[in-house]
C-alpha cells in the first residue's frame, strides 16, 4: 500500500506568512518514536532525535515559530507559524527536518536503508487564531485519546457498526443495539458501503 501525504493548498503561498498544523507519519505506519502510558508520551531514543531536529528547525530559521508539538508512536504533529515571508517554501524546511531525522536514525541503527518517514507531509493552513488554538488543543490531548482508543478497542469495534447504521437509518439502530454483538448484521450484509 502506497501512502502519499502531499496535500498542498494550491492557492496558498507557502513561502508567505501563515499558521500551519503539520502531520507526518512513519513508513510503514509503525511505532518508532514513543510509547504511551498514563496518558502521556514517553519518547524512545528515536523519538528524542525527532524532538531534537524539530527544535533545531526553529533555531536555524527564526521566522518559523513553533507552538505545540507531539511525537506520537507512529506520527508527528506540530503547529508552526511563519511570522514573515520565508526565503523558501515551508515544504523545504519540513523536508530538511524529515531528512535530518531520517539520517540520524539510520546512523544510530546502522542501517542506511531503514525506512523512517512516509513521503511528503500533511498540512492544514489555519485561517484564524481560533483554528490554531483548536489545533493546539488537539495536539495536547492526542496521547490521552490514543491511550483511551487502545484501551477501548474492543468496545469501539462493537460500536463502530452501530454508529454507521444509526447515521444511515436511525430507526433501526435502537433495535439492533438489543442484539448481542455476534448476531448484529455486518454492514455489507445490510447493503451498506463504506465511505
Amino acid at each position: 500500500m502506497k501512502l502519499e501525504m502531499d496535500h498542498r493548498l494550491r492557492e496558498h503561498d507557502y513561502a508567505g506568512r501563515g499558521f500551519y498544523f503539520i502531520t507526518t507519519v512513519t513508513r510503514p505506519r509503525r511505532n518508532l518514536f514513543s510509547t504511551i502510558s498514563d496518558y502521556k508520551t514517553h519518547l524512545t531514543q528515536l523519538g528524542e532525535i525527532v524532538r531534537y531536529e524539530w527544535l533545531r528547525l526553529a533555531r536555524e530559521q527564526p521566522l518559523l515559530e513553533q507552538q505545540e508539538f507531539e511525537i506520537m508512536p507512529d506520527h508527528f504533529h506540530g503547529t508552526i507559524i511563519a511570522t514573515a515571508n520565508l526565503p523558501k517554501p515551508l515544504g523545504y524546511y519540513i523536508g530538511n527536518f524529515k531528512g535530518r531525522t531520517r539520517q540520524a536514525i539510520r546512523k544510530l541503527l546502522g542501517d542506511p536503508a531503514f525506512p523512517v518517514w512516509s513521503r511528503g507531509f500533511f498540512d492544514i493552513v489555519s485561517l484564524d487564531a481560533d483554528m490554531l488554538h483548536a489545533f493546539r488543543l488537539y495536539i495536547k490531548d492526542n496521547a490521552r485519546r490514543k491511550q483511551l482508543r487502545d484501551e477501548n478497542r474492543h468496545h469501539q469495534q462493537q460500536n463502530l457498526g452501530l454508529k454507521r447504521i444509526r447515521r444511515r437509518c436511525p430507526g433501526n439502530a435502537d433495535q439492533l443495539r438489543q442484539l448481542p454483538f455476534q448476531q448484529r448484521p455486518r454492514q455489507r450484509d445490510r447493503g451498506y458501503t463504506s465511505r
